[in-house]
C-alpha cells in the first residue's frame, strides 16, 4: 500500500482539530524538529515534535530479545534516559505484504513501541489511549510503516496513539519438546500493556482508559487478551476494537506446534531438544529455517497453512480456541467495536494459489477440512465447472467462514453479555492503485486491510473528498469509542447502533456510509449452525 504521512490535509479536518491546528501553528511551527522530554517511571524519553503531534519513536519496553532471551519470556527493559526520536528496526521477517506494509529495516533486537502525543498533553490531561497491534499473520508486517503512522490520526482526535511491535514468526511462536513452550508474541504484548499502565500518565494518557485495537491477526491478538485464561482479572485495558480477524484460523495445540518445530529445528540444523543450539543460530538461518518448516505444512489443510504460527493452546495461558471460548461466554467482558471488510479472502486464496483452482481440488480442500459438513458446505458453495478458475468461489466461502459469520456471532456474544457492542462491514473500493503490480486481484476490490489508511488517516495525499469524509468518520468512530466507549460524537451525522441480536444493524462503511441490517444473514446463519471448529490435521 503506498500510504504518505506529511501534513498535507487541513480540508479534512473536524472542528476541533482545525481550530487546534490553527492556534498552533504560530507556537509549533517553528518547534518542528525540537526534542521534548518527558520524565516517566521508565526514565526521562526523549521525543520529537512534528507540527502538533509529539513523536516518541522507538522506545524499547523489554530488554533485546537475543541470546539466553531469544525464546524466553520479555524482560522488562532496565529504566535509564532513552532516545527517541528515530524509529527502530522492525522484527525479523520474509516480508511480502503490500508496499508500505513492511519495516525497511530488520533485527532480532525489535521490541520497540511509538507513540504519538498531541503536543499540549501534561500528567493530567486523562487522554484516552488506543493500543494497536498490527497484523501480518504473525510472521510478517509490524512497526514501523507509514501506514500506521500517527500524525494525521492524533492531531485529528486528540488521543494518544501507541503502535507495539511483538516477536514474529518462529522467533515470537516457536514450540519444541525441549523445553520452548512459544506464545512469546502474546507474552511481549502483555508487556507492552503493562508498560502502557506504568508510563502513560506521564505522557497525559489515562491508565483506565485504555483501548487494545489491532488488525488481523494483530485482530487476533486482541481477541486472545480477551479470552486467555486469566483474561477476567486483567485490569490492562477497558475496551476492544476487532479488526478483519480471522476468528476461524484457529490456533495451533501444542502436539501439532511441536511438529512445526521439529521441521524447523531440522532445518536449521540442529535437535529440537537442543535449545542452545537454536539459541546460537544466526537469524538469517531462523529465518531460512523457518520458511522450510512452513513449507511442510499440508497444503490441503489450507486454513492451517493460511496461519503457519500462531499463538498455542497450551493449557496454561489458552484452554481452548478464541472463537470457542467467545461462544461459551468465557471471555473478558468489556465494550467492543468489531467488524470486516468486504473481500477478505481474496488475499489468502490469490497468495496461496498462484494458479488456478479446478473444481476437483476445491472440492478436495471442502472435503479435507470439514469432513461430514462437507456435503452441506459444498451445496451452498458448490464448485464451478468446466475449467473454471475456482479461486474467487472459495475466497468468498472463505470471507464468510472466516471473518464475517463469526464477527457477527461475537458480536452476539458480547450484547448478550451486556456490553456495548458496535458491528461493521467496510465496503469501499479505493479510487486509487494502493496494491501495486504484485496484487492485481486486489484491485477494484476491498481486500483484507483496505480499511486501514481510512482509520490511520494516513491516506491523504490521494483520497479523494469522498474518501477523505470517509476517512473522517471512520478515524473518529474510532478514537470516540476510545474516548467513551462509544463511537458516537455529539455531532456524528449518521448513529452507528448498538448491535442487538433481534434487530441485528451494522455500520456499512462506504461513501456514502449507511445503517444495515444483517447483512449476509442467511450464509452467516447456516455457518452458525456447522461451527467454526474443524479437523487442523496432526
Amino acid at each position: 500500500m503506498k500510504i504518505f504521512t506529511r501534513w498535507t490535509r487541513p480540508q479534512s479536518l473536524g472542528v476541533v482539530a482545525t481550530f487546534l491546528a490553527l492556534a498552533a501553528v504560530a507556537f509549533a511551527a517553528s518547534a518542528v524538529g525540537e526534542t521534548v522530554t518527558i520524565d516517566t517511571p521508565a526514565g526521562p524519553i526523549t521525543g520529537i515534535r512534528d507540527i502538533n503531534v509529539n513523536q516518541f519513536l522507538g522506545v524499547p519496553y523489554a530488554e533485546p530479545p537475543v541470546g539466553d532471551l531469544r525464546w524466553a519470556p520479555p524482560v522488562p527493559k532496565a529504566v535509564g534516559a532513552i532516545n527517541a526520536t528515530a524509529f527502530q528496526p522492525g522484527c525479523p521477517q520474509k516480508c511480502e505484504l503490500p508496499p508500505g506494509t513492511c519495516p525497511e529495516v530488520m533485527a532480532e533486537d525489535c521490541l520497540y513501541l511509538d507513540l504519538f502525543v498531541p503536543f499540549w498533553a501534561k500528567p493530567t490531561s486523562k487522554l484516552a489511549v488506543m493500543v494497536f497491534l498490527p497484523g501480518g499473520r504473525f510472521e510478517q508486517g509490524g512497526i514501523p510503516t507509514s501506514l500506521y503512522s500517527g500524525n494525521f490520526f492524533v492531531n485529528d482526535t486528540q488521543v494518544i496513539l501507541v503502535n507495539a511491535a511483538y516477536r514474529l514468526g518462529a522467533l515470537g511462536w516457536l514450540v519444541t519438546d525441549g523445553g520452548i513452550e512459544g506464545n512469546f508474541g502474546f507474552m511481549d504484548q502483555v508487556l507492552v500493556l503493562e508498560w502502557v499502565q506504568k508510563n502513560i500518565e506521564a505522557f497525559g494518557g489515562d491508565p483506565e482508559n485504555v483501548m487494545l485495537f489491532g488488525q488481523s491477526a494483530g485482530g487476533t491478538s486482541t481477541t486472545v487478551h480477551l479470552t486467555a485464561a486469566n483474561a477476567g482479572d486483567s485490569n490492562l485495558f477497558a475496551k476492544v476494537v476487532i479488526e478483519s480477524n480471522p476468528f476461524s484460523l484457529l490456533m495451533k495445540p501444542t502436539k501439532m506446534a511441536q511438529k512445526t518445530g521439529k521441521n524447523f529445528a531440522k532445518a536449521g540444523g540442529c535437535e529440537s531438544t537442543d535449545t542452545a543450539c537454536l539459541r546460537g543460530l544466526p537469524v538469517a538461518k531462523v529465518m531460512e529455517a523457518q520458511i522450510a518448516a512452513q513449507q511442510k505444512i499440508d497444503y490441503l489443510k489450507f486454513l492451517t497453512a493460511f496461519y503457519p504460527w500462531t499463538p498455542t493452546v497450551d493449557g496454561k495461558l489458552f484452554t481452548k480456541q478464541p472463537i470457542e471460548a467467545i461462544l461459551a461466554g468465557e471471555f473478558k467482558k468489556v465494550p467492543a467495536m468489531l467488524g470486516s471488510v468486504y473481500n477478505e479472502g481474496l488475499l489468502f486464496i490469490y497468495q496461496a494459489w498462484n494458479h488456478t483452482l479446478p473444481a476437483w481440488e476445491y472440492d478436495a480442500l471442502i472435503v479435507d477440512v470439514f469432513n461430514t459438513r462437507a456435503p452441506a458446505i459444498l451445496k451452498e458453495y458448490p464448485a464451478l465447472k468446466g475449467g473454471v478458475d475456482n479461486r474467487d468461489n472459495i475466497a468468498h466461502m472463505v470471507t464468510q467462514f472466516i471473518f464475517t459469520c463469526p464477527a457477527r456471532a461475537t458480536a452476539r456474544a458480547f450484547a448478550k453479555a451486556g456490553m456495548p457492542t458496535y458491528l461493521y462491514q467496510f465496503d469501499h473500493v479505493i479510487g486509487h492503485d494502493i496494491w501495486g503490480p504484485e496484487f492485481p486481484y486486489c484491485v477494484d476490490k476491498v481486500c483484507h486491510g483496505e480499511e486501514l489508511p481510512f482509520v490511520f488517516s494516513s491516506g491523504s495525499e490521494f483520497f479523494t473528498q469522498p474518501e477523505l469524509e470517509l476517512s473522517t468518520q471512520m478515524a473518529t468512530s474510532w478514537a470516540t469509542f476510545a474516548k467513551t466507549s462509544d463511537p458516537n460524537a455529539a455531532d456524528t451525522p449518521l448513529k452507528w447502533p448498538q448491535y442487538d441480536p433481534n434487530t441485528k444493524l451494522n455500520m456499512h462503511f462506504a461513501t456514502p456510509s449507511s445503517i444495515q441490517s444483517d447483512l449476509w444473514a442467511a450464509e452467516c446463519d447456516k455457518w452458525d449452525e456447522w461451527g467454526y471448529i474443524y479437523d487442523l490435521g496432526h
